[in-house]
Protein backbone atom coordinates (compact mmCIF):
# COMPACT_ATOMS: atom_id res chain seq x y z
CA UNK A 1 0.00 0.00 0.00
CA UNK A 2 1.53 2.91 -0.75
CA UNK A 3 1.28 5.73 2.58
CA UNK A 4 -1.69 8.09 0.59
CA UNK A 5 -3.50 10.13 3.58
CA UNK A 6 -6.46 8.08 3.17
CA UNK A 7 -4.13 4.95 4.72
CA UNK A 8 -1.39 6.97 6.74
CA UNK A 9 -3.12 5.51 9.36
CA UNK A 10 -3.54 1.71 8.28
CA UNK A 11 -2.44 -1.09 10.71
CA UNK A 12 -2.81 -4.43 9.67
CA UNK A 13 -4.13 -7.08 12.58
CA UNK A 14 -3.17 -10.59 11.45
CA UNK A 15 -5.10 -13.01 14.69
CA UNK A 16 -4.15 -16.23 14.56
CA UNK A 17 -0.93 -18.36 14.05
CA UNK A 18 0.02 -21.05 11.24
CA UNK A 19 2.65 -22.58 9.54
CA UNK A 20 3.01 -19.06 7.96
CA UNK A 21 3.53 -17.14 10.97
CA UNK A 22 7.49 -16.77 11.50
CA UNK A 23 7.78 -16.21 7.52
CA UNK A 24 4.85 -13.25 7.75
CA UNK A 25 6.67 -11.42 10.50
CA UNK A 26 10.39 -11.77 8.75
CA UNK A 27 8.67 -10.65 5.74
CA UNK A 28 7.43 -7.57 7.62
CA UNK A 29 10.40 -6.78 9.50
CA UNK A 30 12.75 -6.74 5.68
CA UNK A 31 9.78 -4.51 4.41
CA UNK A 32 10.16 -2.12 7.37
CA UNK A 33 7.25 -1.93 7.92
CA UNK A 34 6.62 -3.38 11.68
CA UNK A 35 4.57 -0.16 12.92
CA UNK A 36 1.74 -1.33 10.56
CA UNK A 37 1.74 -4.81 10.68
CA UNK A 38 0.61 -6.13 14.21
CA UNK A 39 1.01 -10.42 14.97
CA UNK A 40 -1.10 -10.75 18.02
CA UNK A 41 -1.43 -14.54 17.70
CA UNK A 42 -4.35 -16.33 19.32
CA UNK A 43 -6.49 -14.28 21.34
CA UNK A 44 -9.32 -14.86 23.53
CA UNK A 45 -13.25 -13.65 22.24
CA UNK A 46 -13.11 -9.92 24.23
CA UNK A 47 -9.78 -9.02 22.61
CA UNK A 48 -11.05 -10.94 19.41
CA UNK A 49 -14.21 -8.78 19.62
CA UNK A 50 -11.96 -5.52 20.51
CA UNK A 51 -10.11 -5.80 17.27
CA UNK A 52 -13.29 -6.62 15.06
CA UNK A 53 -14.93 -3.46 16.64
CA UNK A 54 -11.88 -1.76 15.19
CA UNK A 55 -12.04 -2.92 11.63
CA UNK A 56 -12.92 -1.93 8.38
CA UNK A 57 -12.39 -5.25 6.43
CA UNK A 58 -11.90 -8.60 7.38
CA UNK A 59 -8.90 -10.04 4.79
CA UNK A 60 -9.02 -13.89 4.88
CA UNK A 61 -6.15 -14.73 2.22
CA UNK A 62 -6.13 -18.67 2.61
CA UNK A 63 -6.25 -20.63 -0.64
CA UNK A 64 -8.15 -23.42 1.27
CA UNK A 65 -10.46 -22.65 4.17
CA UNK A 66 -13.13 -24.22 6.03
CA UNK A 67 -17.09 -22.70 6.42
CA UNK A 68 -15.40 -19.39 7.63
CA UNK A 69 -17.08 -18.52 11.69
CA UNK A 70 -13.93 -16.26 11.84
CA UNK A 71 -15.81 -14.32 8.94
CA UNK A 72 -19.23 -14.75 10.21
CA UNK A 73 -17.58 -13.39 14.04
CA UNK A 74 -16.97 -10.31 11.49
CA UNK A 75 -20.07 -10.05 10.39
CA UNK A 76 -21.84 -10.15 13.34
CA UNK A 77 -19.97 -7.41 13.91
CA UNK A 78 -20.73 -5.02 10.99
CA UNK A 79 -17.15 -6.07 9.46
CA UNK A 80 -17.12 -7.03 5.77
CA UNK A 81 -14.48 -9.93 4.46
CA UNK A 82 -12.46 -10.54 1.14
CA UNK A 83 -11.82 -13.76 0.46
CA UNK A 84 -10.60 -16.29 -2.33
CA UNK A 85 -14.03 -17.38 -4.55
CA UNK A 86 -12.01 -21.31 -4.64
CA UNK A 87 -10.95 -21.44 -1.34
CA UNK A 88 -13.76 -23.65 -0.20
CA UNK A 89 -16.55 -22.51 2.66
CA UNK A 90 -15.60 -19.28 2.59
CA UNK A 91 -17.63 -19.06 -0.28
CA UNK A 92 -20.44 -19.77 1.88
CA UNK A 93 -19.86 -17.11 4.42
CA UNK A 94 -18.86 -14.37 2.28
CA UNK A 95 -22.01 -13.50 -0.08
CA UNK A 96 -19.75 -11.30 -2.79
CA UNK A 97 -20.94 -7.70 -3.11
CA UNK A 98 -23.38 -8.13 -0.33
CA UNK A 99 -21.48 -8.98 2.63
CA UNK A 100 -18.09 -8.75 1.21
CA UNK A 101 -15.97 -9.96 -1.66
CA UNK A 102 -14.76 -13.30 -3.72
CA UNK A 103 -11.42 -12.92 -5.21
CA UNK A 104 -9.79 -14.73 -7.99
CA UNK A 105 -6.03 -14.02 -7.22
CA UNK A 106 -3.35 -12.20 -4.72
CA UNK A 107 -3.45 -8.75 -7.35
CA UNK A 108 -7.38 -9.05 -7.29
CA UNK A 109 -7.19 -9.35 -3.41
CA UNK A 110 -5.18 -6.34 -3.07
CA UNK A 111 -7.07 -4.64 -5.70
CA UNK A 112 -10.58 -4.83 -4.31
CA UNK A 113 -8.89 -4.36 -0.76
CA UNK A 114 -7.80 -0.57 -1.88
CA UNK A 115 -11.07 0.12 -3.55
CA UNK A 116 -13.41 -0.92 -0.32
CA UNK A 117 -11.06 1.13 1.80
CA UNK A 118 -11.00 4.01 -0.11
CA UNK A 119 -15.10 3.60 -0.62
CA UNK A 120 -16.66 4.09 2.70
CA UNK A 121 -20.22 4.03 1.53
CA UNK A 122 -19.87 0.55 0.19
CA UNK A 123 -17.50 -1.14 2.97
CA UNK A 124 -20.45 0.55 5.52
CA UNK A 125 -23.29 -1.04 3.51
CA UNK A 126 -21.26 -4.66 3.10
CA UNK A 127 -20.69 -4.22 7.31
CA UNK A 128 -24.44 -3.75 7.67
CA UNK A 129 -25.22 -6.79 5.52
CA UNK A 130 -23.42 -8.48 7.04
CA UNK A 131 -24.24 -8.18 10.37
CA UNK A 132 -27.88 -8.90 8.94
CA UNK A 133 -26.99 -12.27 7.75
CA UNK A 134 -25.05 -12.89 10.45
CA UNK A 135 -28.26 -12.64 12.62
CA UNK A 136 -29.61 -15.49 10.48
CA UNK A 137 -27.46 -18.08 12.04
CA UNK A 138 -27.43 -19.55 15.78
CA UNK A 139 -26.50 -22.07 17.33
CA UNK A 140 -29.88 -23.46 18.06
CA UNK A 141 -31.16 -23.35 14.38
CA UNK A 142 -28.16 -25.24 13.06
CA UNK A 143 -28.55 -28.07 15.76
CA UNK A 144 -31.99 -28.28 14.22
CA UNK A 145 -31.17 -28.34 10.40
CA UNK A 146 -28.30 -31.02 11.35
CA UNK A 147 -30.99 -33.11 13.14
CA UNK A 148 -33.13 -33.01 10.20
CA UNK A 149 -30.59 -33.38 7.14
CA UNK A 150 -29.88 -37.12 9.38
CA UNK A 151 -33.24 -37.66 10.04
CA UNK A 152 -33.98 -37.16 6.56
CA UNK A 153 -31.17 -39.57 5.28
Amino acid sequence: FPYTTLFRSLVLDVVGEGWWHESLIGYAQRLGITDRVRFHGYVDEAERDELLDAAWLMLVPSVKEGWGIAVMEAAARAVPAIGYSTAGGVTESIVSGETGLLVDSPAELISRTRELLADTEARLAMGKNARERATSFDWQSSATRFEQLILDR
